[in-house]
């Protein structure tokens, strides 16, 4: 596309002039909807108008510096109306979501605690986040709030947003004038012997003091979207520096809630243990009396004292675990370890267990963080890409200066001090060895693989998604089971301890209901820890929770 360009300038001492076509010497092929190659012009040396030459001002043989000066603008004008943007806008891969979860009866279990489906999302969302609120543990607001506060990652991470918003602020000014204002003072002593000879000439002096002040502006057009592409890399690196955040959040504040329920599971485990043990003692008890009295042969010790040495052996376990999540929870909350230790003396409270919103599958992927990171990767990359086409083509930089320039102080402000210039200039990088274009793939292949590293993260995550879904949905029905048979063993021991009262049943078969029973607690209470823990992970899962 090429265009004709008149220009006018209007000088005091100047009558009007129309410059000729300068024609371009050397063109470069460009894609079909980009401008083409920029004319190579060469501006001649300025010299004095026709009237100041004291000719006729119709007859100049070669047009002045101001003449070239306005073509080269006209020519710039011409680049930049013909010019298109270079950055391509990513795409994102069209990838099969499927027509839902792939369990349906996960999404509608009717027991408490189960996962209930909603069909909108702004509901789902809110649930989601609010979900650690509604257990019943009056420990877990405070951690979570604590964790988000003062977690040395998430600081980090917040830190990095900050760095992130800067540098856009930065590729954002690269789109506007730029500007600066000097002043110097220079004591010079000259050569009487160099170029200008100093000595030979009349009226100058060697030893001058110069004074300079100066206001420069500079501004380049974007012609094919470099400074575009610049901006857009530059937003998509703030909005991968606030998913990251994001999921910081997510993970964190369901770390914080399993280790908080991993460890009031572990306390009602160890509870529930503690009365194994106190069953298992008094049965030992009641075997050695029998043994004294006659009734049993004292080998008959050993079977009793041998299950209670076993279930002791079994509880330092119970509680190193409940430790090892107190510890956790203090580092986690961005303190000393030990600081959230009093957790362990709170007796637990009892599990609320709130239905877990699941919503639809298609949702999930505008949750979760790690999806929108991927997403933001790949603008990213695409943005890359454009800046990197763009460094085929040339640069456009217009500079104007104007200030004051004088041996003698006080002449400085003088309107004869004045000094003023504008220099467009033109640069284009077209032999460098093959470096732009190897750059150039390097930004493709960069731009293929975040496609790659997308398409990983919708799968990943809707598989994640529905492994939580069913190990959650599995735990729920070993806890059910489980709640049935210790309301079966309560039965028995109670049906035990009657018969043990009216002399129907020894002692010692009431005290082995009784233990049943107990083992029938610990284990309601593993699977109690279990599933609370596989709910936190489903939620974080599901990309809410924070």
């Amino acid at each position: 596309m090429t265009r004709q360009v008149s220009v006018r300038r209007s000088l005091s001492a100047t009558p009007s002039v129309r410059p000729t076509p300068v024609e371009p010497t050397r063109a470069a092929a460009v894609p079909s909807n980009r401008a083409a190659a920029v004319p190579s012009t060469r501006i001649a040396p300025h010299e004095p108008s026709p009237r100041a030459r004291g000719a006729c001002p119709g007859r100049h043989r070669r047009p002045g510096g101001e003449l070239m000066l306005a073509v080269a603008l006209a020519a710039a004008l011409a680049i930049a109306g013909c010019a298109a943007p270079l950055a391509p806008t990513a795409a994102l891969p069209d990838l099969p979501l499927g027509t839902g979860w792939t369990d349906p009866s996960a999404a509608a279990v009717d027991s408490p605690g189960a996962a209930s489906s909603s069909a909108n999302p702004v509901d789902t969302n809110r649930a989601l986040a609010d979900w650690w609120r509604t257990l019943g543990d009056p420990a877990l607001p405070r951690l979570v709030a604590l964790a988000l506060e003062r977690n040395a990652d998430l600081r980090q991470a917040l830190l990095r947003v900050d760095e992130a918003r800067a540098l856009q602020a930065v590729a954002d000014s690269r789109d506007g004038l730029a500007a600066d204002a000097r002043a110097s003072v220079a004591a010079q002593r000259q050569s009487e012997n160099g170029l200008l000879p100093i000595g030979r000439i009349p009226g100058l002096q060697r030893d001058v003091v110069l004074h300079d002040t100066a206001l420069q502006a500079s501004w380049e057009p974007d012609l094919f979207g470099r400074v575009r592409a610049a901006r857009e890399a530059a937003q998509a690196q703030l909005a991968l520096t606030r998913a990251e955040v994001d999921g910081l959040k997510l993970a964190l504040s369901a770390e914080v809630a399993r280790h908080l329920l991993a460890l009031r599971g572990a306390q009602l485990e160890a509870v529930a243990h503690r009365h194994v043990i106190d069953d298992l003692a008094r049965a030992l008890a009641l075997t050695e009396q029998r043994i004294a009295a006659g009734d049993l042969a004292p080998n008959d010790r050993h079977g009793p004292q041998a299950a209670l040495d076993a279930a002791r052996a079994g509880l330092p376990g119970i509680e190193a675990r409940a430790r090892s999540a107190a510890l956790a929870l203090g580092t986690l909350t961005g303190g000393l370890p030990e600081q959230e230790l009093a957790l362990l003396q709170a007796a637990p409270a009892p599990l609320a267990w709130p239905a877990l919103p699941v919503g639809r599958r298609a949702d999930l992927l505008r949750r979760r963080p790690d999806v929108q990171a991927a997403e933001a990767r790949l603008v990213a990359s695409g943005a890359d890409l454009g800046g990197a086409l763009a460094e085929q083509f040339p640069r456009l930089t217009i500079g104007a200066s104007g200030g004051f320039q004088a041996l003698d102080l006080g002449d400085l402000l003088k309107p004869g001090s004045m000094a003023l210039s504008l220099a467009p200039m033109i640069s284009w990088r077209f032999l460098d060895g093959g470096r732009v274009q190897a750059q150039i793939r390097a930004a493709q292949a960069r731009e293929r693989s975040a496609g790659v590293g997308y398409e990983k993260a919708v799968l990943g995550a809707l598989g994640e998604a529905e492994r939580a879904l069913s190990d959650y949905r599995g735990a729920l029905a070993t806890l059910a089971a489980q709640r049935e048979a210790t309301a079966a063993a309560a039965r028995v021991a109670t049906h035990a301890a009657q018969r043990a009262t009216a002399g129907d049943l020894s002692r010692l078969d009431s005290l082995d209901a009784q233990r049943r029973r107990h083992e029938a607690d610990e284990a309601e209470a593993r699977a109690v820890g279990a599933a609370a823990q596989q709910m936190a992970l489903t939620v974080k899962a599901l990309g809410g929770g924070w």
